[in-house]
């Protein structure tokens, strides 16, 4: 037989439940998607996206652009569309994420962006090299794809860098054998004296 509810016992349940969800995203399994945060980049463009999610439900999201969609230009920067593929994941006291196959893109836009900026690339070659990091993402199918470009493009003279600085790099090869002995090196000869 079941007892009718009184007040108090009504309270002492209503209480039980509201801490129950109040205290579960804190207490769920890191990454859950009872409380974690997604970031995302769009292998289209280069813009990144950070998901705020809460009970499996995305409460917050913004969409930023990278060094690699400053460079193409990219104007629609609130667009969903695209092909968005999982960086990290992080959850509250959790400062490492689990490691997806575009786990580095985000650290490669930043190498990217500093090397512009050290070795004083032009416009062009900036767009060149943007367009080829998202083409080697796409074709390989992970970030790792482009690491062997981004090493070849890392290793030119510190000067300025322009587009026939870079279009002699032969991607092709790098896509199928993925080492960076593979590339021809750079055309641009370097004194060391």
């Amino acid at each position: 037989m079941i007892l009718p509810l009184t007040k108090r016992r009504w309270f002492r349940v209503t209480l039980i439940l509201v801490i129950i969800l109040v205290a579960a995203p804190f207490l769920a399994p890191t990454w859950s998607p009872v409380n974690c945060r997604h970031e995302e980049i769009d292998l289209d463009t280069g813009r990144v996206r950070y998901t705020r999610m809460l009970y499996w439900i995305p409460v917050r999201t913004e969409i930023y652009h990278t060094p690699i969609s400053e460079a193409l230009g990219v104007t629609d920067l609130k667009s969903r569309a695209g092909d968005w593929q999982r960086v990290n994941t992080f959850s509250p006291g959790v400062r490492y994420s689990p490691h997806y196959i575009y786990h580095s893109a985000l650290s490669q836009t930043q190498t990217l962006a500093m090397m512009w900026e050290l070795q004083q690339y032009s416009h062009d070659a900036r767009k060149e090299a943007a367009a080829t990091v998202l083409k080697l993402w796409k074709t390989s199918g992970r970030d790792s794809g482009a690491d062997d470009y981004i090493s070849r493009l890392a290793s030119l003279p510190l000067d300025e860098v322009g587009l026939e600085d870079i279009s002699h790099l032969d991607i092709t090869k790098g896509e199928q054998a993925g080492a960076a002995n593979k590339l021809p090196a750079p055309s641009r000869k370097r004194d060391d004296n």
